[in-house]
């Protein structure tokens, strides 16, 4: 999705991302990569996924509160 534009902001762990790039074969150049633990980061969900999804926000924001 990352790929197609679908999607504007991936965020996951070193290890697991260069993996992803590896067996997906992407081109590192095409994407501004920066750790976001030194960097604000914002998540937008879209209106129709958070309504057929009522519980996912409170879920999310629990589990983002657990991160260190």
């Amino acid at each position: 999705m990352l790929d197609l534009n679908r999607v504007d902001v991936v965020l996951g762990n070193r290890m697991n991302m260069n993996e992803a790039f590896k067996v997906l074969n992407f081109d590192r150049t095409r994407f501004k990569i920066f750790v976001a633990k030194e960097k604000p980061l914002a998540v937008y969900f879209g209106k129709r996924f958070l309504y057929g999804e009522p519980e996912f926000l409170g879920l999310f924001n629990s589990a983002m509160a657990t991160c260190k």
